[in-house]
């Protein structure tokens, strides 16, 4: 101490001496800190890398959506493009229809009025009729024969001793079977009619003086087979139909003008409609003859038509069962004819 009453001046403690295992304690420490710092920062450059990558994909997608639903817009428009052209050009053809039509019409007029396919086949003329039965009797009628399907339906009226009505293809009756068909539905006493000769609807419907070009050939073809005249005709489709809307009215006229009788139905046995049960064209015709004082049933011949044949027998029986009488149609039976539309 110096000085009287003032403590001495007190020491700093000395160091404390360190151990050996403290020594390498802290330089181990030291080592794995520098260690993980080299480890680090390799591992934050990975992260960083795959940050971008990531970001890259996103906007890689991103652009390729982007893309896809511009290329998908551009698709549909083209599309709405083409479906356009297509209608216009559709448009376009059905007026230059017309067009030909009214041309080829203009052509046949004749300066004193009378249109030129009136002209036409003087032989196609009938004698004015007199009047129409109306007998209250089922009338089976049958299209676009003859075939072999016509041999059974034939064999099944002829044990009933029943009279039908057979409305013709004139391209069946080229060869011998259809000839010798034709002439045993004269024999036994039906009644044979004109259903065009090619039964194509686009070709026969394109005008009336078509019509009437192919009318005339099946109509030579009867009478040089049978000797018979035919008087009465059914139109393919029916008087009223998707192909004949542009002259059905000047077509029914000019057919009638020149005195035949044509008829459609009000008894479908629905045998046209592709495959269809015998028992399913018997139910047809039975609910369609039931409901009518008198019925003109329309059924086909065609060589397809086999369940037609075959539901005949079951058919006819039961009608005669429950007391109808039959009868073939002529040229003065009062027609069943399709209302004209609206």
């Amino acid at each position: 101490m110096s000085g009287a009453g003032f403590p001495a001046e007190a020491k700093p403690p000395p160091p404390l001496e360190q151990t050996d295992s403290q020594v390498r304690k802290e330089s181990t420490m030291h080592v794995q800190t520098k260690s993980k710092k080299k480890h680090l920062l390799p591992l934050a450059l990975i992260i960083a890398m795959a940050a971008v990558m990531a970001g890259l994909c996103v906007v890689s997608w991103s652009e390729r959506g982007r893309l896809q639903n511009e290329l998908e817009a551009q698709q549909r428009q083209l599309n709405v493009a083409q479906r356009r052209v297509q209608q216009a050009e559709q448009e376009l053809s059905d007026l230059q229809e017309e067009y030909d039509k009214l041309l080829k019409k203009q052509d046949s007029s004749k300066p004193n009025g009378e249109i030129a396919y009136q002209t036409l086949y003087p032989e196609l003329m009938l004698d004015p009729l007199t009047g129409y039965t109306q007998e209250q009797k089922v009338y089976l009628t049958f299209d676009d024969g003859p075939s072999e399907r016509t041999i059974e339906i034939l064999d099944v009226l002829k044990q009933r001793d029943i009279k039908a009505t057979f409305f013709v293809v004139g391209s069946n009756l080229n060869s011998e079977q259809g000839q010798k068909i034709l002439r045993r539905m004269a024999d036994e006493g039906h009644t044979i009619g004109i259903h065009t000769d090619s039964h194509q609807y686009r070709s026969i419907y394109t005008s009336v003086e078509d019509y009437l070009n192919d009318f005339k050939k099946v109509y030579d073809k009867v009478y040089e087979i049978t000797g018979v005249k035919p008087e009465i005709f059914r139109f393919p489709g029916g008087s009223v139909n998707g192909y004949n809307g542009g002259i059905y009215q000047e077509l029914i006229a000019e057919m009638m003008r020149r005195g035949f009788s044509y008829y459609d139905w009000n008894v479908s046995s629905a045998d046209a409609t592709g495959s269809i049960s015998a028992d399913t064209i018997t139910k047809n015709c039975l609910s369609g003859i039931h409901a009518y004082r008198r019925s003109i049933v329309l059924m086909h011949d065609s060589a397809a038509k086999k369940t037609t044949a075959q539901a005949l027998p079951g058919l006819l029986d039961t009608l005669i069962a429950e007391g109808y009488e039959f009868a073939p149609l002529t040229r003065e039976t009062l027609p069943v004819t399709f209302a004209y539309p609206d």
